[in-house]
């Protein structure tokens, strides 16, 4: 369940010009599904979304304290080299290694800018990304604009930070490696 997802801003940013709706909502509610445990019951999940339309509902709750149902189009896409490109799969593309080795690696790339666990995150860099169907990250760009009182140099680390991952892991749809659309959230320090 996505809490308090209405408090976070976002806005569009196209990147992709074949991609429809693949707004940040529409991401993050793909990066929430994909962090649910792998096996049987996602599987389920992903067929009962295939009839739907590939159409994600989720439940949030807004400031006011109500809950809300709104829907995200989590189809897969053809891109600009006509493959076929994946919001939500059996098994995510994942970085190699264990989340502290993930943790480590961001922080040595993106360095002091980055909120630790016990501060106050200033302002979130939202960058989307495609891990191919060899584990290559491809496409980097902002998902959101980067909002203009955070420095360049900031900026260009985080960016560079996503460019410069080594091979992940890459996405499975159906027991076959696919290319996924996948999306990397920085909390800045303030």
């Amino acid at each position: 369940m996505l809490k308090y997802l209405l408090a976070v801003p976002i806005m569009l940013f196209s990147f992709f010009t074949t991609v429809v709706a693949q707004d940040v909502w529409t991401l993050y509610a793909a990066k929430n599904f994909n962090q649910r445990p792998d096996g049987a019951e996602k599987t389920t999940q992903i067929r009962a979304m295939e009839i739907r339309g590939w159409e994600l509902i989720d439940t949030l709750y807004g400031l006011d304290g109500k809950v809300q149902y709104p829907k995200s189009d989590v189809s897969p896409f053809i891109d600009d080299q006509g493959e076929s490109v994946f919001l939500v799969t059996e098994q995510p593309a994942r970085f190699p290694g264990a989340s502290e080795v993930y943790n480590d690696y961001l922080k040595n790339m993106a360095g002091d800018v980055l909120a630790g666990p016990d501060e106050t995150i200033h302002s979130t860099l939202y960058i989307r990304f495609t891990v191919e169907k060899d584990g290559k990250v491809t496409q980097t760009a902002p998902a959101y604009p980067f909002s203009e009182w955070v420095p360049e140099t900031t900026r260009q680390r985080c960016l560079d930070a996503v460019k410069n991952m080594p091979d992940w892991i890459p996405a499975t749809y159906k027991g076959k490696p696919v290319k996924m659309l996948c999306l990397l959230t920085f909390g800045l320090r303030e």
